[in-house]
């Protein structure tokens, strides 16, 4: 550690200042005039002073010694400086005749220590305790609840919803401040003894501490979310922001802060399922379910490599001639303990996860490679479909042109004969994104087609505007048909006629009676699938059907 040797000062053994270096009045703001006489102890901190006065006794019993320490001396405007010096006894040198300190100034870099460690347990935005400081606070809380009969506590994981949107639009500094303003309104809610903390961005932790009942608790959660009815103002604009909480209260059982953050968590991940600005209180069937969805999770990461995943295909058929004109793609998961799972059960999943993306290029490959085969010596004039999904998720990937393109010329299918379904959710949102994605896809050659129409909430400008070939008529219009004053028929025949004059073709799902099949062709319904007609079948199967062209 090196010292700059200007900044000396020499006491004798009763801290009386017998010489100082002129560079010290850069640090105390005294000249050496000033302070020549004077005890040192006059300047120095009285937290200080008493460490001054042992180091500087037990230098004299000790001279060897050469101790280094720190203390405050008072700068001639009042404030406080922090020295760092390193002492010595040369009482006895004739050069020096007393007790000399090699000084430095310390004062910022013990100012950039403090600031570190009150990052360490503050949050630096909005001044709040840290994460750190929080956990403790609530494992204070565990271990009162088990030695105090009526202590209650609960714990509130809050998210502002679509925050996101806030940042995007107006900007980081302009969420900063969003931020700041919901702690302040936060903490100025809250009771002394409550605790908070910002967890992520937009997510806040509160410590509810000696609380009622668990509808005392809720009534809290409803009127911190009463706080957003009104706007917040932020660079000019009100801004009308919304919270769900999960809501976990204390209990014995808790053994360790994590334990109760994680209910709290899995009860906000609840609600915000359940839509935007709603509160749910955890119980133990949610964390069943949590722990069900993570392994459901990792088995499904893992089931693409073990090649657990199979394809069924559904035939669509020509419903006046009762021939094959197309097949449906129909993904399953063999698991190896749960056997055969329907999509219902793992697709929701793997669109939250992205897994969908690696599995949909998966369907794609293996079900045109194998379709390929069957359809090789096809004449053009023989119709026929494969009909693949594609989820949104996949468009927005940025790469499924090229791997269609890919998985086309390596398959040899004829891109005519492949067609991609969709959900009418697609053209809600990206719009400009997908209509682009689709229109490539028409120019390779590739049929498109809406599934389950009429099921979602999209608006017929966007059907217009979008280049698809297919209206697939969603199964809850087809198993209705004959009930009550069948407006379900009348639905259908709209959609027809919608069709009709888009130049679509109008596929039915889920037909499963003969009654169906005949209101079905009474209204003019071209094709159709469903278990009535057959159900899906192994690539195996397939194959059979493609030679007997019979169901």
């Amino acid at each position: 550690m090196c010292y700059d040797p200007d900044i000396i000062m020499i006491t004798d053994d009763k801290g009386k200042i017998l010489f100082v270096s002129s560079s010290f009045e850069s640090l105390s703001g005294f000249s050496p005039d000033e302070l020549y006489g004077r005890n040192a102890d006059e300047f120095i901190h009285a937290e200080d002073l008493g460490q001054c006065r042992k180091i500087l006794k037990e230098l004299i019993h000790k001279p060897s010694d050469m101790p280094l320490f720190e203390f405050r001396v008072r700068h001639k405007e009042k404030q406080w400086v922090r020295l760092e010096a390193w002492v010595a006894d040369f009482r006895k040198n004739p050069a020096v005749k007393g007790i000399m300190l090699h000084i430095r100034n310390v004062t910022d870099r013990k100012e950039s220590q403090s600031r570190i460690r009150r990052h360490a347990f503050f949050d630096v935005l909005t001044e709040l305790p840290g994460k750190r400081i929080f956990l403790d606070r609530v494992s204070q809380a565990v271990e009162r609840m088990r030695r105090i009969k009526d202590y209650r506590y609960a714990l509130l994981f809050l998210d502002l919803d679509r925050f996101r949107i806030v940042s995007e639009g107006l900007g980081h500094i302009a969420g900063d401040e969003a931020i700041r303003i919901v702690a302040s309104l936060l903490s100025g809610f809250l009771g002394k003894s409550d605790t908070m903390c910002r967890l992520e961005r937009d997510e806040f932790l509160i410590l509810l501490d000696a609380v009622g009942d668990k509808d005392s608790v809720v009534k809290i959660a409803r009127d911190i979310q009463g706080l957003f009815s009104e706007p917040i103002h932020v660079d000019g604009c009100d801004i009308f922001i919304s919270a769900t909480i999960g809501i976990a209260y204390g209990s014995p059982e808790y053994r360790a802060a994590y334990q109760i953050v994680r209910d709290a968590e899995t009860a906000l991940c609840r609600a915000k399922t359940e839509g935007k600005g709603n509160y749910r209180v955890f119980d133990s069937t949610m964390q069943e379910q949590a722990v069900k969805r993570l392994t459901l999770e990792t088995d499904l990461r893992n089931a693409l490599n073990r090649k657990e995943f199979v394809l069924h295909y559904q035939p669509v058929i020509d419903l006046e001639s009762n021939c094959l004109v197309g097949l449906e793609a129909l993904v399953r998961w063999r698991h190896p303990r749960k056997g055969l799972i329907p999509p219902m059960e793992f697709i929701p999943l793997a669109e939250e996860t992205g897994l969908i993306v690696p599995l949909g290029i998966w369907v794609l490959e293996e079900a045109c490679r194998r379709i390929a085969e069957y359809i090789r010596n096809l004449t053009p004039d023989i119709p026929f479909s494969l009909c693949i999904n594609i989820s949104v998720r996949q468009f927005l990937q940025g790469d499924l042109l090229a791997e269609i393109r890919r998985i086309t010329k390596e398959s040899g299918i004829n891109p005519a004969r492949l067609k991609l379904e969709v959900t009418e959710s697609i053209m809600m949102d990206n719009t400009r994104t997908i209509l682009s994605a689709l229109e490539s896809l028409k120019n390779m050659g590739i049929c498109l087609a809406i599934d389950d129409f009429g099921s979602g909430y999209s608006s017929l400008s966007y059907l217009h505007q979008f280049p698809f070939d297919t209206l697939k008529i969603d199964r809850s219009f087809v198993s209705q048909m004959g009930m009550a004053d069948d407006k379900n028929s009348k639905i259908i025949q709209t959609i027809m006629l919608l069709a009709s004059h888009l130049k679509m073709d109008v596929i039915a799902e889920g037909i499963e009676t003969s009654f169906q099949i005949e209101r079905l062709k009474a209204l003019k319904c071209p094709c159709g699938q469903g278990f009535y007609l057959s159900r899906p079948m192994e690539a195996e199967e397939i194959q059979q059907l493609f030679f007997s062209q019979k169901v």
